[in-house]
């Protein structure tokens, strides 16, 4: 059996990924708060686990959106975290090349046309973006 498969068994340990994990769980990433878990039995002994997770509360409302299958003809919003540190008035210039030699017609709303830093996560900033209607939207470019 291929151990990295969910689900597969091997002696008493039940394999699964993350994902799997927190739908059969009902568990929430970065719960503060102990969770116990009694997985299905895969022999004649029980198998009880407690998990505490500190990192601190958030609840999972939706996983990612779906991708866009080609970003020809898109409009990409610009969105900086810290317009010094990761020196986005470099860097995003030459994200908008590289995407453009590979979709001709992608345009950008640069980042210069919303708040940067920390406000980016503001709900006025959310509307300000969203009302500009991109198809997408770079938010940093660190990594």
């Amino acid at each position: 059996m291929n151990a990295k498969s969910p689900g597969l068994k091997d002696s008493k340990r039940i394999w699964t990924n993350k994902r799997d994990f927190l739908r059969k769980t009902g568990a929430t990433v970065g719960a503060a708060a102990v969770t116990t878990v009694t997985p299905p039995a895969i022999s004649k002994d029980s198998v009880k686990l407690t998990l505490f997770d500190p990192t601190g509360a958030q609840e999972i409302t939706h996983l990612f959106a779906a991708r866009l299958p080609d970003l020809n003809g898109k409009v990409i919003a610009e969105l900086a975290v810290d317009p010094t540190k990761w020196q986005p008035h470099r860097t995003m210039p030459y994200i908008e090349e590289l995407l453009k030699r590979r979709f001709p017609s992608i345009s950008f709303i640069p980042m210069t046309e919303f708040p940067m830093g920390i406000h980016i996560s503001e709900d006025k900033v959310i509307r300000d973006v969203a009302a500009r209607k991109p198809d997408a939207v770079i938010i940093g470019n660190a990594g």
